[in-house]
């Protein structure tokens, strides 16, 4: 009886703590919607804003996925205060996909059949039960905290985060992605966008960055989508 209570112990340690059905649920409708490979468009448009500095970027790329994480961008276009960078192009197309190649540059969010024992779950209490916080003690920039918004049907179709990592004198921010159907029989992130506040020294500025996504499609190889 004593092995038994232990490894039962053990089992509860182990488990992610999920917030009932809705997240399981949830994260098996994900991954059959990510499920396979599937290209789509973006088109990025960010601003930095202080006293001594204000930029503004855009770019415009295609980003092909397999089950839901990116494994190739080509950057098509890169602007800086509307005038074209080649070379600033080049490079974010080159350090991207390496990134992408070392699994890195994405969030493995709690959503993602793979990654949910790296996160804890707790729904709110009273009459919406569709809004589910997580939490990671995962230290990296690849996991964080806030909150995912369920429909009826249980599919995802908001979810705020916070890394717990967060970039180099950045002292707050957020990232939220709204989802939804992106073309029939697909079902992928339509916009993102994030804010963050950060100082360098005593000046103090503001990030702000959205991501619009469409013309996804899917594809039998990665030859073809990219």
């Amino acid at each position: 009886m004593v092995w038994m209570k232990t490894a039962f112990a053990l089992c509860l340690l182990c488990a992610p703590a999920l917030a009932g059905e809705p997240v399981q649920r949830a994260a098996e409708i994900y991954s059959r919607e990510t499920q396979g490979i599937i290209a789509y468009r973006t088109v990025t448009e960010s601003r930095i804003r202080s006293l001594l500095f204000n930029q503004d970027s855009r770019s415009e790329a295609r980003i092909v996925s397999r089950d839901g994480i990116p494994v190739h961008i080509s950057i098509e276009r890169f602007l800086i205060n509307g005038k074209e960078d080649e070379g600033r192009r080049k490079s974010k197309e080159k350090e991207t996909n390496e990134a992408f190649r070392l699994g890195h540059g994405f969030l493995k969010l709690p959503c993602d059949l793979r990654f949910m024992s790296d996160y804890r779950f707790s729904a709110d209490e009273g009459k919406n039960t569709r809004l589910v916080r997580f939490t990671s003690e995962r230290r990296d920039d690849q996991h964080g905290h806030g909150t995912m918004l369920f429909d009826a049907n249980q599919r995802l179709i908001e979810l705020r985060i916070t890394t717990n990592v967060l970039p180099p004198r950045v002292s707050r921010g957020e990232l939220v992605f709204e989802r939804g159907e992106v073309a029939p029989g697909i079902v992928g992130i339509k916009t993102l966008r994030g804010d963050y506040e950060g100082s360098q020294g005593p000046i103090k500025g503001t990030f702000s960055m959205t991501q619009r996504n469409e013309d996804y499609r899917r594809f039998e190889t990665l030859e073809e989508a990219r």
